[in-house]
């Protein structure tokens, strides 16, 4: 029974923003400007089922009353495994035929909308995804967020300038393109500034890695771990390699970690909890005028949120939809060409500051680094 109210009041909430699940069948009253969203299953929900996107979401609808009527937002999940998720997309954009994609939760997943992007003219935007090559590959896409080359080489700044580090590890999945690019580019700038040693340690499986791997490399005087990889399976891997390892030596993750709340958790169950560091797009403590505005919109909002809900999320979909929003205000006709020109002149204020798109993917964007404590993340630096 709880089941099923609280998936009434999650399809509630929906409707409420002029947002509505696939199952929903019904056609719209007059023509509006369909916006397809697409982000990856939660790997953990929050108890009303209600996504973080979803939250930033109504707040930007909030910044355009004179669009809210004229837009439907078709919000889908796609299934983590690769073969399932191009399926359900494909299916989804045959159906709903939208002017608008929105998500990509992971590199690997925007590579397959940006695929489906580009065969069906649909402009899509991507918030998370930051390999390179996903809007080098594709026409329609467009990416509101700092890319690998970016964070790579400022997390090795760090490092090596900042933390005085000059011997390190690096884990990389080669099952994920985006572990793959981040290794090259961190290894690349690491020899650029005349780093000490890097090993680097390849697999398919967090299971391939045994403590064994790392006791051998005690001799090498490991100073740092970077594992670029998703929260989950870094937190398993950080479990496994912090008993391992000399004490001393510190972690550090790109902005695939989240807000690294598991991995935080691994880290301080340990007998001596080492210092560890996360790339973050975004954080509470930047004192940016646009960053403060929609922090008070926010709180006026009043949502009812838990500790499984990320800001940094809500903030990241905000972003998104006011850059299509945007483009929308901007376009002459709402078409899809129309909106894709637009997007290519975006210069808009979002949270994070003022984003203007060059060559399909943000000029300049913040980069923060926090460092995970006890009490939880606390802002360090800003890039």
């Amino acid at each position: 029974m709880m089941g099923l109210l609280s998936s009434f009041f999650a399809l509630h909430l929906a409707l409420s923003l002029g947002i509505r699940s696939e199952s929903i069948d019904e056609k719209p009253k007059s023509p509006k400007i369909k916006i397809l969203s697409v982000f990856a299953e939660p790997e953990r929900p929050s108890p009303d089922r209600r996504s973080a996107h979803l939250y930033g979401f109504e707040l930007a609808l909030g910044e355009h009353p004179e669009l809210k009527e004229k837009i439907e937002i078709l919000d889908i999940s796609l299934p983590r495994p690769l073969s399932e998720a191009a399926s359900v997309a494909q299916n989804a954009i045959q159906t709903h035929k939208p002017d608008v994609i929105i998500g990509g939760s992971t590199s690997n997943h925007a590579f397959v909308l940006g695929e489906l992007a580009d065969q069906n003219q649909i402009p899509f935007v991507t918030p998370w995804a930051t390999h390179p090559d996903v809007t080098r590959r594709s026409s329609h896409t467009f990416r509101t967020c700092f890319n690998d080359h970016y964070q790579a080489t400022k997390l090795a700044d760090f490092i090596m300038d900042e933390k005085s580090l000059r011997s390190g590890l690096i884990l990389t999945n080669e099952k994920e393109s985006f572990s793959v690019g981040f290794s090259q580019i961190f290894e690349n700038r690491f020899r650029e500034k005349s780093g000490k040693q890097l090993h680097r340690i390849s697999y398919r499986n967090e299971n391939d890695l045994s403590t064994e791997d790392f006791k051998k490399l005690e001799a090498s005087k490991i100073e740092f771990v970077v594992i670029p990889t998703y929260e989950v399976e870094a937190a398993a891997i950080v479990s496994k390699l912090g008993p391992a390892l000399s004490k001393g030596v510190q972690f550090f993750g790109p902005d695939s970690w989240g807000e690294g709340r598991i991995i935080n958790s691994v880290l301080q169950s340990l007998p001596n909890p080492p210092q560890a560091y996360v790339v973050s797009h975004w954080s509470a403590d930047s004192s940016h005028p646009s960053n403060q505005k929609f922090l008070n919109r926010l709180r006026a909002k009043n949502f009812q949120l838990n500790e499984r809900i990320s800001l940094a999320s809500i903030a990241m979909s905000f972003d998104a939809l006011q850059v299509v929003l945007n483009a929308i205000r901007a376009s002459d006709n709402k078409s899809k060409s129309s909106i894709l020109s637009a997007l290519k002149n975006t210069d808009v204020l979002i949270s994070r500051g003022r984003l203007q798109i060059i060559e399909h993917q943000p000029e300049s964007l913040p980069l923060f680094i926090n460092e995970m404590t006890q009490r939880g993340t606390k802002f360090v630096r800003a890039f």
